[in-house]
């Protein structure tokens, strides 16, 4: 057995895939499991290992035509039986992938962590060969650029209860975006110390950009409680 990316790929044990946005295409691990016997048939399931910071829901997974919208440790696909049967030379299909949707984590801490055990299960149910352990982690929507590291700007505390703090070395324009980047605040910051007001947000994850000298936005993640 081997277990390959779309694009041929192979996927190793021990391999971390990691994300940072829940738009289906570039955030879906899409993936075929291969028989590497030209003779005999193979049985393979996949096992949901562990998650952390998530709750496991809105976590797509599909295998061998099987899908589940939420996960949880300890999930088997498929359920019943003892493997999804793969012919001599033959893959699982072209359905296969893992996909977060969940953009906030539970804890409020990431990465978000979903880890999979691939592998062989004989007739009767028993795990054989060599399995394929993987991580796929969702890293927050985070940007390439941090506002704590381009000499702009310093953001006091990321995780907010009512009042974000920051010191900016200029006078500029500072913008909160949620996730899925509705402007929810627009205001000008001057150079030294600034309050914003956060008390009407909901709790979760937000983005804040700070436009430079140039007028580039440059961003960073907070967390409003």
């Amino acid at each position: 057995m081997v277990v390959k990316k779309y694009d041929g790929t192979v996927i190793n044990d021990g391999d971390v895939f990691t994300y940072n946005t829940i738009d289906e295409d570039p955030a879906s691990l899409k993936f075929r499991v291969h028989n590497t016997s030209t003779t005999e048939s193979i049985l393979a399931k996949i096992e949901c290992t562990s998650i952390s910071n998530s709750d496991g829901n809105l976590f797509e997974f599909c295998f061998g035509g099987n899908c589940f919208y939420s996960v949880f440790k300890g999930l088997m696909n498929p359920i019943d039986g003892p493997g999804y049967m793969i012919g001599p030379g033959s893959n699982s299909g072209d359905f296969d992938h893992f996909w977060n949707k969940k953009a906030e984590s539970t804890t409020g801490d990431y990465p978000m962590d979903y880890q999979f055990k691939i592998f062989m299960v004989d007739p009767l149910g028993n795990e054989t060969g060599d399995p394929v352990n993987i991580t796929y982690r969702y890293a927050g929507a985070l940007a390439v650029n941090d506002v704590n590291h381009q000499n702009i700007a310093t953001i006091k505390n990321t995780v907010v209860n009512d009042v974000l703090t920051l010191e900016s070395k200029i006078d500029t324009i500072i913008q909160i975006v949620d996730i899925s980047g509705k402007v929810l605040h627009t205001s000008k910051i001057v150079k030294g110390n600034n309050e914003i007001n956060l008390r009407n947000l909901t709790p979760g994850m937000y983005i804040v950009n700070i436009a430079n000298a140039t007028g580039k936005m440059i961003s960073s993640k907070i967390i409003k409680k």
